[in-house]
């Protein structure tokens, strides 16, 4: 994603079968806003095969902050062990400047 944003927008990533087990790291994403700091939050949204119908938005951290370059954030998947997630998708609300690559 990017430029500008003039609503929320949400992008779907990755279509999987990812088993989320007590061990498993934190989920990754990348992103650059070289606007200034604003309110606006970036979420990390995962489907679960056990209820494909409700979508799950996760906070990324700071993601209203403006950064010097790219940035890692991370979310952490620790509260959903024993699920398997389905798909991934990226969800952002209206900002002057995006870019992310997740």
């Amino acid at each position: 994603m990017h430029g500008a944003l003039a609503g929320s927008q949400t992008v779907n990533l990755y279509k999987t079968k990812l088993d989320v087990t007590a061990d498993s790291k934190d989920l990754p994403d990348l992103q650059q806003a070289p606007s200034a700091d604003d309110t606006s939050k970036a979420q990390i949204a995962l489907i679960f095969e056990e209820d494909p119908t409700q979508t799950v938005y996760l906070p990324i951290e700071n993601s209203g902050k403006k950064t010097e370059g790219w940035t890692t954030a991370t979310v952490s998947l620790g509260a959903y062990a024993g699920k398997t997630i389905a798909a991934i998708a990226l969800s952002c609300p209206p900002r002057s400047w995006w870019r992310t690559t997740s």
